[in-house]
């Protein structure tokens, strides 16, 4: 996503550790685990960022662990954005402020952040939710350097689940960090292959979804990741969120194709697919960090 140099592949991205175990296969993708901090990534991991991954069929189709139809939960989007940013609030200062979404998909959370009376911009690496976006009234970037060309310095940065689908994490956390004002506020949203269902579930557990999953952070390699970028932690806790029936659905269908026959009436069913439910398992954490 970013315009920097890749990271050495041979260390872990969280921790920076040297050492690695196999982990577990899915779908002939090979994961590995860190010895020091227990994150799991894809070995070998892609020579680039996966940006054809993301295209149309990805957030309308479910293709590579994507969305059935992402838009057609915009009002779960758009509670789960005011969510997000509630948790930024014992954070932040008061006052305006400069959000950089990275990941930002459609622009709910830019929405959100606009309602609020900040300013906000969008990055995201798929041509397909940069044209959503730009239909809806924002102004997405391909990239963070291009994002950080014409504007102030952000006071916020947020990736919510982003991270995981970097080939180098570490290097955009770090280039979004350097960017920032002192006393800015990073929030990272992404999921804990250290919770009780992760360990359960081991290779069946639903983010471990490869291509378009290449790391499977820890707990620890969370907290690890986030002090290598010179941030300040002030929580790291499970995260709520409301999902769909039809994302559920979509998601167990891809994810093991025997359910696909039998889940296809819900995904079509759109007064069923529209539903709302609580996601509580644990294993969705958001940190939130400051810039010293």
């Amino acid at each position: 996503m970013a315009s920097v140099d890749a990271a050495d592949d041979t260390l872990c991205p969280a921790c920076g550790g040297a050492g690695c175990a196999p982990l577990f296969v899915v779908r002939h993708h090979r994961y590995v685990q860190c010895t020091t901090c227990a994150s799991g990534r894809l070995d070998p991991l892609p020579t680039t960022d996966p940006i054809e991954l993301y295209d149309r069929s990805y957030f309308e189709g479910a293709h590579n662990g994507g969305y059935l139809d992402y838009d057609a939960d915009a009002a779960l989007h758009r509670r789960n954005a005011q969510a997000r940013l509630d948790r930024l609030t014992a954070a932040v200062s008061p006052g305006p402020h400069h959000l950089i979404d990275i990941g930002c998909a459609s622009g709910y959370v830019l929405d959100e952040a606009i309602a609020r009376g900040w300013t906000a911009v969008g990055v995201d690496a798929s041509a397909h939710a940069r044209a959503v976006a730009a239909s809806r009234g924002h102004t997405p970037y391909a990239d963070l350097h291009t994002a950080l060309a014409p504007g102030p310095a952000p006071s916020i940065v947020t990736f919510f689940q982003v991270l995981e689908h970097l080939r180098d994490p570490e290097v955009v956390l770090q280039q979004a960090v350097d960017a920032m004002t002192p006393g800015g506020v990073v929030a990272i949203e992404t999921w804990d292959r250290s919770s009780r269902i992760a360990r359960a579930f081991g290779a069946r557990w639903q983010q471990a979804n490869p291509p378009s999953v290449i790391h499977l952070f820890s707990h620890d390699g969370i907290e690890r990741l986030v002090a290598r970028a010179g941030l300040r932690l002030i929580s790291l806790r499970p995260t709520p969120k409301q999902v769909s029936v039809g994302l559920v659905a979509g998601v167990a269908a891809g994810r093991w194709p025997v359910m696909a026959k039998a889940l296809g009436p819900v995904q079509r069913r759109e007064h069923i697919a529209g539903l709302a439910l609580p996601y509580r398992l644990g294993d969705l954490v958001t940190a939130i960090a400051r810039v010293p």
